[in-house]
C-alpha cells in the first residue's frame, strides 16, 4: 500500500479556518523555502583510521615512541591513539574484530583489514630532516623519499606489520 503523501497537507490545512486559503498557501510556501535554504550535510574530516596488527602492544609502543601519540583507550582487541589531538589511530589485533562488539551505547559492527595498508601523517616541511633523524634513532629504515611537483615531500617507511607509513608535507596534493 502506498503512503498518502497528502495527509500532512490535510492535517496542516485543518489547523486553518475554512476560507483561510491564503494563510495556508503562505505557510506551505514558507515551509518549502525553509527546506531549500537548509544547510547541506558535510564531512568535516577523517576522525579515525584503523590498522590491523599482529602484536597490539608492540605496535602501540612503536607509534607512541616514534610519534609521541598518547593512548586514548585500550583493551585486549583495540588500542586508540591520539594523532595531533584531532584524529584517532585505531590499532586492532588481527582477527579480534570479526564479531560485533556490544557497548552501552549500541553495537559496533565487525571489521577487518588485511595486507600492507597505507596511511600518511602530515608534517611540517622544515621538520622533515628531523623526522629522518628520529626514524633513524628508532631503527626505522626510510624506504623511499619523494619530492612532489607542487613542492611537497614524502618519506615512506614500514611499521612492524609492514604497513606503509608516509610523512608528507604541504605541496603534495592540491588541497595540502
Amino acid at each position: 500500500m502506498m503512503p498518502d503523501f497528502n495527509v500532512c497537507t490535510r492535517e496542516r490545512a485543518a489547523r486553518f479556518a475554512p476560507g483561510d486559503a491564503k494563510t495556508f498557501q503562505r505557510h506551505k510556501q514558507e515551509s518549502r523555502s525553509a527546506k531549500r535554504e537548509s544547510k547541506p550535510c558535510r564531512v568535516v574530516g577523517v576522525m579515525e583510521t584503523a590498522l590491523y596488527v599482529e602484536e597490539l602492544e608492540r605496535s602501540a609502543r612503536f607509534y607512541q615512541d616514534v610519534f609521541d601519540f598518547a593512548t586514548l583507550y585500550k583493551n585486549a582487541r583495540c588500542w586508540a591513539l591520539s594523532v595531533a589531538d584531532q584524529q584517532v589511530l585505531l590499532l586492532f589485533k588481527k582477527g579480534e574484530s570479526l564479531l560485533p562488539v556490544a557497548t552501552p551505547g549500541g553495537i559496533i559492527p565487525p571489521s577487518e583489514g588485511s595486507g600492507h595498508l597505507h596511511l600518511a601523517f602530515a608534517v611540517e616541511h622544515d621538520e622533515l630532516e628531523q623526522w629522518e633523524q628520529k626514524l633513524d634513532e628508532h631503527n626505522v629504515k626510510v624506504e623511499s623519499k619523494v619530492n612532489w611537483k607542487r613542492g611537497g615531500a614524502s618519506l615512506y617507511f614500514r611499521d612492524h606489520d609492514q604497513h606503509l607509513i608516509e610523512l608528507v608535507t604541504r605541496g603534495c596534493w592540491s588541497i595540502y
